[in-house]
């Protein structure tokens, strides 16, 4: 599978809340700009803080437009342990059978299904804006990144309107 770039079709799939309840992908994203990003598991540091910077500045992503959506391949109960300990008020998402890491192509360890730390910004109409994969815990977009990021769309968008 070639990796997905900005201007591709996102893969919509359905995934399991931290309360068990299907969600699918083109719901959330359909109700504005996503940043749709992938994490190895509770089980690493730099991810949870990571997570965290991300509730940090969770008022300026929705004043920006920007809605965050977390992924791994933890159970639902795992995922609710991260959203509690975190107090994370945005979506995180169960992908304990790997759908969501294969069809974005960003399996880390294929054995135990982790995923490579990523980030998908995606528009409301399912299309990739920017992407960014990287090959361990270290090096994803800053919060400040995705601020940047979701501004900069969101002025091309009201600009193209």
């Amino acid at each position: 599978m070639p990796k997905l770039k900005p201007g591709d079709q996102a893969p919509d799939l359905s995934l399991a809340s931290q309360e068990g309840k299907e969600i699918r992908l083109s719901d959330l994203w359909g109700k504005g700009l996503t940043a749709l990003t992938f994490y190895r598991g509770d089980f690493c540091p730099a991810c949870n803080r990571y997570l965290h910077s991300l509730q940090e500045r969770a008022d300026e992503f929705r004043e920006a437009g920007l809605q965050i959506v977390a992924v791994s391949a933890d159970r639902p109960d795992v995922e609710r342990q991260t959203v509690e300990r975190h107090g994370l008020s945005f979506h995180v998402l169960s992908d304990p059978d790997h759908r969501a890491v294969h069809a974005y192509d960003v399996v880390y360890d294929a054995e135990a299904g982790h995923a490579q730390p990523a980030v998908f910004v995606i528009s409301p109409k399912g299309v990739l804006q920017y992407e960014a994969v990287t090959s361990g815990p270290l090096g994803r977009p800053t919060p400040d990144d995705l601020l940047l990021i979701a501004r900069g769309i969101n002025r091309r968008r009201s600009a193209a309107a």
